[in-house]
């Protein structure tokens, strides 16, 4: 059988070169000081021909898996806390009887990879699906390990690429070696660096593996129609109605109504007839608790129907209204001026769904990061004003906040899941000069070091750094609705500073200010953002030292419509360490308490009281 192999960073520099299995240890060692990738899936000897005179974009005919893998990702966390996660993966191994011989452990250069031999499922072999087969066992296997959600699954695609054994990490310089059990029950994860310095060549490989079908039951063999081979993104807040109606299926009471009203849909989307009947008739197949499907002929009556007369439904059809959101992206476009008031149990009835808590769970967690955690929550549909002195640090302590920077434990960072997505509208920052800024805190380190380093430290902070996309210039509100109509648009954005749209309008600071909030709020509602207004306090209130809710710049449009606010302002006596003060939560009583923050000289803040 033959492998892809790969070599370069990121596996490309080339990829696709088949190579046969029993030269694959020599390619290793002719090339192990470069990154090399193998692939997951082998191919058949009599494929190799044909399959190098296409590109492996093409190649759909994996038909072996001889060694399934388990990725245990490093990303943001602690060196023992993924090593935690291979030893309770062992642990789970060992109270499923599998045996030494079933598995191979390597230690990536950061994370680690485990083996099970494939004989432990006897995949069928030359399977049309196999990546898809191999990804749903492999998922019903850590699920019942309660591991899936500390794996990457990205490995088992067709075209999943592991490192290969004896090779270099250029991210850490450390090589990807063989491990022993008895070595990741004992070693701590500093022990096993110093062991990756070097390739490994010595390691004491067992006499034999093999597997004997011990998780053969586990196998999924049945692909469905339209599989799901990764995670995508479901647009669950362009047209909230619309996904519901769909996913939901034919349920009986609404079947005709829905068909017209999904078939009016696609055709103002400019979606041929044609594709919207065979859409039509698989939703009309989906068969859930209360559905019902109609004949196919009045389904493809409806759709021609719908087309003939030009049919059009929008936001104020009664079936919509029932599953309307707030976060919707078409919600601010309804025209509410209707002459109709909301019916209260119609609201009621939304409400009952909404775990207002679970909510609260799900959004910023800003009081924890300060040391109180369940408390200072900010959800969707909320403005939270950060307001401070001139040269305060407010830009700083704002990227320490959207970055996850735990400032009881600063060298802490909230888990990566955690994290919000904003768009960063900076007046004073270009974007280059946000993200290098960013690393110093990231990384907790100096300039100069950050720039010395750069390369590698953009790759190490790549997707913390891109939960914060910085636009440069001043906020309008042209380029925010061009920003937000994507199809993944962010959780929130961040105004740096509101002063900057007060000085660009024509009218007074005050009433600027005050029309920019008032729009902000519908905003954040309509569209179910989090946004984040930055402000200065007023030049009298900063030489007094005085910090109150009536303290930020426009203040009385400000604390009416920021849901949270906090204030940060010089300590007497120090301009290192800011008092930072929380002035209003709408929705639970303010915190109490004045912490003090001082910056490091990468900028990253540490509570000291």
């Amino acid at each position: 059988m033959y492998y892809e192999t790969a070599i370069g960073k990121r596996f490309n520099s080339p990829r696709g070169v088949l190579i046969h299995e029993d030269k694959l240890y020599d390619w290793i060692t002719e090339n192990q000081d470069q990154p090399l990738g193998i692939s997951v899936y082998a191919y058949r000897d009599q494929d190799v021909d044909k399959m190098r005179d296409e590109s492996p974009s093409i190649w759909y005919n994996q038909a072996y898996c001889p060694w399934v893998p388990i990725d245990i990702d490093k990303g943001d966390s602690s060196d023992e806390a993924t090593l935690d996660i291979l030893r309770a993966l062992i642990y789970n191994l060992d109270q499923s009887n599998i045996r030494e011989e079933s598995y191979k452990i390597y230690f990536s250069g950061s994370g680690y990879h485990l083996t099970l031999h494939g004989d432990c499922f006897n995949f069928p072999e030359e399977h049309k699906d196999l990546p898809y087969v191999v990804k749903q066992t492999m998922q019903a296997l850590m699920m019942s390990y309660n591991l899936w959600d500390l794996v990457d699954d990205a490995v088992y695609m067709r075209t999943g690429i592991l490192r290969a054994t004896y090779s270099i990490n250029p991210k850490t310089g450390l090589y990807k070696i063989p491990l022993s059990r008895e070595e990741v029950i004992k070693l701590s994860p500093e022990e096993i660096k110093e062991l990756a310095k070097t390739p490994r060549w010595d390691f004491p490989w067992l006499d034999e593996y093999y597997g004997q079908e011990e998780f053969a039951d586990l196998v999924q063999l049945d692909v469905p129609p339209i599989p799901a081979y990764s995670k995508v993104t479901e647009p669950i807040h362009r047209y909230s109605c619309v996904y519901e109606l769909l996913r939901q299926g034919p349920v009986k009471g609404r079947r005709n109504h829905t068909v017209l009203n999904l078939s009016s849909h696609f055709m103002m989307m400019g979606v041929p007839s044609s594709l919207t009947k065979a859409l039509m008739l698989e939703w009309n197949e989906i068969n859930e608790r209360g559905t019902i499907a109609l004949d196919s002929r009045v389904v493809i009556e409806k759709v021609e129907s719908t087309y003939k007369h030009g049919y059009k439904y929008g936001c104020n059809n009664n079936l919509r209204k029932q599953f309307c959101s707030t976060r919707c992206a078409q919600y601010s476009k309804q025209g509410f001026i209707s002459g109709e008031l909301p019916d209260p149990k119609e609201i009621m009835k939304a409400a009952a769904k909404v775990d207002f808590v679970q909510l609260k769970e799900e959004g910023m967690q800003v009081g924890e990061q300060f040391g109180y955690p369940g408390q200072f929550q900010v959800m969707n549909n909320e403005i939270f004003t950060l307001s401070g002195a001139t040269k305060a640090g407010k830009t700083t302590l704002m990227k320490n906040i959207l970055f996850g920077v735990d400032f009881v434990n600063p060298d802490k960072l909230l888990p990566i899941d955690k994290l919000k997505t904003f768009i960063y509208y900076s007046s004073e920052q270009s974007p280059d000069y946000f993200y290098h800024s960013s690393l110093q805190i990231l990384e907790g380190c100096s300039e100069a070091y950050a720039s010395a380093n750069r390369v590698e430290l953009y790759k190490k902070w790549e997707d913390r750094l891109a939960k914060v996309i910085p636009v440069a210039g001043m906020f309008s509100k042209e380029a925010l609705h061009a920003h937000l109509n994507v199809p993944n648009p962010p959780d929130g954005i961040v105004i740096d500073t509101l002063d900057h749209i007060a000085m660009s309008g024509s009218a007074v600071q005050h009433q600027v200010i005050m029309d920019a909030m008032i729009y902000l709020q519908q905003l954040s509602l309509s569209r179910g953002l989090i946004i984040i207004p930055v402000t200065q306090i007023g030049r009298q209130d900063t030489r007094d030292g005085i910090l109150d809710i009536t303290s930020p710049k426009g203040s009385g449009s400000i604390e009416n419509q920021s849901r949270k606010l906090i204030g940060i302002i010089p300590s007497k006596g120090s301009t290192d360490i800011i008092n930072l003060h929380f002035l209003a939560d709408s929705y639970g009583k303010a915190i109490n308490d004045v912490p003090q923050l001082i910056r490091s000289k990468g900028g990253r803040f540490k509570r000291i009281k």
